[in-house]
């Protein structure tokens, strides 16, 4: 099974890992688990961060903390954005949706805390 962390759950495993729900930290750590991120959660941050709406800067060196973390990459696919634009509008971040149509489409389980998520077709784990 392949998990894919919501922004917020790629935030607190890099920033404050203490905010991770136990079951959340004991994946990441375990390493038999396929955790990834998407580019979108990094798209987010730094957006977020420039308007003053997010508390951590990603550092200039923004890879080492994802190495050191070990989550691969789910890159965004065309595919992904078409389905985030058919998804119904529960949901109206267009980060989430994007998370949401990837896990959708390659089969994983969405790491979030957000009760949004339970409205769409996609399985969750917290």
């Amino acid at each position: 099974m392949s998990f894919l962390l919501d922004t917020h759950a790629l935030a607190w495993a890099l920033f404050n890992p203490d905010d991770l729900s136990p079951k959340v930290r004991d994946l990441i750590e375990d390493e038999a688990t396929r955790v990834h991120f998407s580019p979108i959660s990094l798209f987010e941050m730094e957006t977020k961060a420039a308007i003053g709406k997010w508390p951590w800067v990603l550092p200039p060196d923004w890879t080492a903390p994802l190495r050191n973390l070990a989550v691969a990459e789910l890159p965004v696919l065309s595919l992904h954005g078409a389905q985030a634009g058919r998804l119904p509008l529960y949901h109206r971040d267009p980060w989430d949706r994007l998370l949401i149509a990837q896990a959708q489409i390659e089969g994983m389980v969405l790491v979030s805390l957000d009760p949004v998520f339970a409205r769409y077709e996609v399985n969750t784990l917290w």
